[in-house]
């Protein structure tokens, strides 16, 4: 019979050049395991079904005197723990359990869900991002949108699912499993809303599946190969100010959060993803400032917004939801607003019941057909209106070319906040000005007889 081991016969065990077992007799099984190194551990020996088996219980501290009150399978083990916790294995297969085989098992399974993971188009898409965009591309956050992430607000050098995209729809989906009807699936749904912001999210897949298929041989052939993109037409529409007055009157009937959203693309003209992505955080209330980090800015900088008093007043009318109280525009709390078609859709609905009813007939027309990216447009084309320079309204929207692109945008480090300050001024007060109640802008003209 083996001899019992000792504290002391323990700790000063030693390796040799090969590895070594010394059998404890205090314990049915147990091994104390000295690898060359010199690293020790204990082990537990038995039988299950005829077949010889070995269960790893723990590694030795360098004093392996005490014990602890409930010591742990693959944790620190004292010679008593060591010893108490093959009495538990021993019971345990005494009733027929097998904990080496069970361990083994579950170590597949582990590495099968590993796999797994690792093929799941998010990840995927992660890693096209950190290993092919990043290192080429100075836009490679606007590609990252595009697919459907975003920066983690509390660690920007991670990406997190955005509130819409591609990867949205494809989360639980390895790559290996998206067909071509899947891609031109989710393009349908966002060419409905935005037929050139589908041609840019199919470009952005085109380089991930590519990468996928002949850099990293994830996938025999890219899904998105062979699809072609919308026709591209330049876009002209400028809302006139009964229409902008009618959006801006319907968006309060949408309730939060998409009224205070309509209302911020008013009044800051900025891009619906910026706005919907805003955080408290990125806002100074008191200077009245919004700073949109370049993590998130389209032109890949910061890019510092002045808020005019309608803006303020705007976000003071907004609730807090739950106590992150990250994000402006949620019904989460921990998730920007997604759902942008579908409010869309409702607001147009509103705005037409509304015109419908101003002129007591179902004959008035509908809105012709307008997109949020419009509000912008009729923003900056009002700001020449009323007098505000091209270089102060370019600024305002955050635009790299016209008079700003090229030579200029190098020399012209100006960064015209107080000239930004006053144009938003300006045209909050214009905004709120018709769409007062008193302007009568619900008087909506009929359609045009011959």
């Amino acid at each position: 019979m083996a001899a019992k081991l000792t504290v002391a016969s323990v700790n000063s065990a030693t390796a040799g050049t090969a590895r070594r077992e010394i059998r404890d007799g205090g314990a049915d099984g147990l091994f104390l395991v000295i690898q060359p190194s010199g690293a020790k551990s204990w082990a537990l020996r038995y039988r299950h079904r005829g077949q010889p088996r070995k269960l790893t219980l723990g590694t030795v501290p360098p004093d392996a005197a005490g014990s602890t009150a409930d010591p742990t399978l693959g944790g620190v083990l004292t010679l008593t723990d060591a010893r108490a916790l093959a009495k538990i294995q021993q019971a345990a297969i005494a009733r027929g359990a097998d904990p080496a085989g069970e361990r083994r098992e579950a170590k597949r399974a582990a590495n099968g869900r590993e796999a797994a993971d690792r093929d799941n188009f998010v990840s995927v898409a992660k890693l096209f991002i950190e290993r092919y965009s990043k290192p080429r591309n100075r836009t490679w956050m606007q590609t990252a949108r595009l697919i459907g992430l975003m920066p983690d607000p509390n660690d920007p050098a991670a990406l997190i699912l955005a509130a819409d995209g591609p990867a949205v729809t494809w989360q639980r989906k390895r790559v290996q499993d998206i067909t071509p009807r899947d891609v031109v699936d989710v393009l349908d749904k966002i060419t409905a809303r935005a037929p050139i912001l589908a041609n840019r999210t199919l470009a952005a897949l085109r380089k991930l599946f590519r990468w996928a298929a002949h850099d990293r041989l994830i996938i025999p052939d890219s899904p998105a190969k062979g699809i072609a993109p919308n026709k591209e037409t330049s876009r002209d529409r400028v809302l006139s100010d009964v229409e902008l007055a009618e959006i801006w009157s319907a968006a309060g009937e949408l309730g939060p959060p998409f009224a205070g959203l309509v209302k911020m693309l008013v009044l800051t003209g900025q891009r619906l993803n910026e706005v919907a992505g805003m955080t408290w955080t990125e806002i100074d209330i008191d200077n009245k400032l919004w700073t949109i980090p370049r993590t998130r800015a389209k032109s890949d900088r910061e890019h510092i917004v002045p808020l005019s008093n309608a803006a303020v007043a705007v976000l003071a009318s907004l609730p807090r939801i739950k106590s992150t109280r990250r994000f402006v525009f949620t019904t989460t709390g921990t998730t920007a607003v997604s759902g942008h078609s579908r409010a869309k859709h409702r607001l147009d609905a509103l705005v037409d019941k509304s015109r419908r009813e101003a002129a007591a007939t179902n004959e008035a027309d509908d809105m012709p057909p307008w997109r949020f990216h419009d509000l912008r447009r009729t923003m900056a084309s009002n700001m020449a209106r009323l007098g505000i320079s091209l270089q102060v309204a370019e600024k305002v929207l955050n635009h790299t070319s016209g008079s700003l692109g090229g030579i200029v945008a190098v020399y012209n480090r100006h960064a015209y906040i107080e000239e930004m300050r006053a144009a938003l001024d300006t045209w909050g007060n214009y905004v709120e000005t018709i769409t007062s109640a008193d302007r009568g802008h619900n008087i909506i003209p009929l359609r045009n007889t011959p």
